[in-house]
């Protein structure tokens, strides 16, 4: 009975969900911020909004990050920006570990030269191992990586394109892992909750995940939960 209940409950959501996406999957996200702002209701502004996006990944094929890098790349500008949303808006971090050598940053070093001209800033950091009470893995990698992007922060080494300093309390941090892939308005719609809510400081965006990249080659058990 219960496993009966529980699915049923998760078709619910799932329906809801699927519901929800289509209605606004398409929409302009900062027309509506520029309606608010209009309306003198906007905490931010628009352009003041920075997002840190930290890729954990470990020994991860080169292809899946330039993925991941093409979807954050095809976040939804809208007309009126002088540069598009990904240039302005977001700064990539490469959670890496140090286990993995010189093909860590050779990885690196390949998809900056590609792909790195698209965004605010890319980084990369590299976990060291046998780092005091931690153990070895991309959850490690993405606390390491916070530490460094945090001390770079608050020492105000993070910047714009035009030498600016990016406003520390304006920033959303996110993380994703080394194969995610991101809708085109994910970015936009947590921008315009970001510069609408009221109690944004207390929020966790939370993207819908469909596990299909690699589906098949995980365990049987994991695909259910998935």
């Amino acid at each position: 009975f219960f496993l009966a209940l529980y699915a049923f409950h998760i078709g619910i959501g799932a329906l809801h969900w699927t519901s929800k996406y289509r209605r606004t999957k398409d929409e302009d996200w900062y027309a509506r911020w520029d309606e608010l702002r209009a309306e003198n209701n906007v905490r931010e502004h628009w352009n003041d909004v920075h997002h840190v996006v930290i890729v954990t990944t470990y020994k991860e094929e080169t292809s899946n990050l330039k993925s991941v890098m093409y979807t954050l790349m095809a976040q939804k500008t809208h007309r009126s920006a002088t540069e598009r949303f990904c240039k302005r808006h977001i700064t990539l971090v490469l959670a890496m570990e140090e286990r993995e050598g010189e093909a860590a940053r050779e990885q690196v070093a390949e998809v900056q030269s590609e792909l790195g001209g698209n965004f605010c800033n890319v980084l990369a950091t590299y976990h060291p191992p046998d780092r005091y009470n931690e153990i070895a893995g991309k959850a490690s990698n993405y606390r390491f990586a916070l530490e460094v992007v945090s001390q770079q922060i608050a020492n105000h080494e993070l910047k714009y394109l035009d030498g600016s300093v990016i406003d520390e309390h304006n920033i959303v941090v996110h993380v994703a892992d080394g194969d995610s892939l991101y809708d085109p308005n994910h970015f936009p719609v947590v921008t315009y909750d970001y510069c609408t809510k009221l109690d944004r400081d207390y929020l966790v965006w939370q993207p819908c995940m469909l596990p299909t990249c690699n589906f098949w080659e995980i365990a049987p058990c994991v695909r259910q939960f998935g």
